[in-house]
């Protein structure tokens, strides 16, 4: 039993970590592939990036990530596994993007990479949306407001 609470300990731990990296990375200069006509080769030219679509989250630049009050933890013990998908033996990862506002509320939920219409993505909102956050940190002020990529994983026993 406490060789599964320090494995769980460190995979949250892990997951923190590469939330952390990912969300510091900076972003890279799109480089197109592009044919010259002319010549019939292929040459690389620096092209902006497309402007993103409609409704796609708003990068907010922070100091400290936000996180859950009580870790990750207090996520997974929030999340009901969906009888259908136990049922059906699906495992796997739901990825939620999150949005938080300077209280630490969760404001909006995007699903990002799904397990499929198996109760999976709602059971992922609703264990993010049951947590508080500590929310993240510019200067030493909340910024208004932050998105924030969290992955859940479902993994019967």
């Amino acid at each position: 039993m406490n060789m599964k609470r320090t494995f769980l300990t460190i995979l949250i731990l892990l997951l923190a970590t590469f939330l952390l990296l990912w969300a510091c990375s900076e972003k890279k200069e799109n480089l197109v592939t592009k044919s010259s006509s002319e010549s019939g080769t292929m040459e690389k030219s620096k092209q902006p990036p497309p402007p993103p679509p409609e409704g796609d989250e708003e990068f907010v630049e922070y100091d400290i990530a936000p996180v859950p009050v009580g870790g990750y933890e207090a996520i997974t013990k929030h999340l009901k596994y969906p009888e259908l998908a136990r049922k059906a033996g699906i495992q796997g990862r739901v990825l939620v993007a999150v949005k938080l506002d300077k209280e630490g509320d969760v404001i909006d939920t995007n699903i990002k990479e799904s397990l499929g219409p198996n109760g999976c993505d709602e059971a992922a909102m609703n264990a993010i949306k049951s947590v508080k956050w500590k929310p993240a940190m510019k200067d030493n002020k909340p910024v208004d407001f932050c998105w924030v990529y969290v992955p859940i994983e479902f993994k019967l026993k």
